[in-house]
């Protein structure tokens, strides 16, 4: 009977406040034989945070196989594509109404708007040039 010790770290953002928990499993045999939860934290500052996840990995590393799951970072980075995304959006848009409504000064305009998992474009065009637009297509 082989028995390993694993610890599964948490990092996640809940309202304002960022959440650190650490759970120890027992493995036998390759089954998840036992969870515990072994720390349980609650920052107000991220770097603060991150901190003593790091010290963790380094603490607990030494005792079993640690696995990091830093949700705050995958937010970031899901954040940051979708910025990448939407400014390519813009760009395209920025073209399309170049070539039908012109570079009338102020005809256009947009914003982005994030709402779980949704984006919405909010255009605004002036009468004059919505009109221009319909009657070209």
């Amino acid at each position: 009977m082989k028995e390993t010790i694993e610890y599964d770290m948490r990092l996640a953002i809940e309202e304002d406040h960022f959440i650190l928990d650490v759970r120890e499993d027992t493995i036998i045999d390759g089954e998840d034989a036992n969870n515990e939860y072994v720390e349980g934290l609650i920052f107000d500052d991220y770097a603060d945070a991150l901190k003593q996840l790091e010290e963790f990995v380094e603490a607990y590393g030494l005792k079993g196989k640690v696995h990091v799951d830093n949700e705050v970072e995958e937010e970031e980075q899901k954040q940051e594509q979708l910025l990448e995304e939407s400014t390519k959006f813009v760009d395209r848009l920025s073209k399309f109404l170049k070539s039908d409504v012109g570079e009338v000064p102020n005809s256009w305009g947009f914003d982005f708007e994030n709402d779980g998992g949704w984006l919405f474009v909010n255009l605004r065009v002036k009468e004059s040039a919505f009109s221009h637009l319909i009657k070209s297509h």
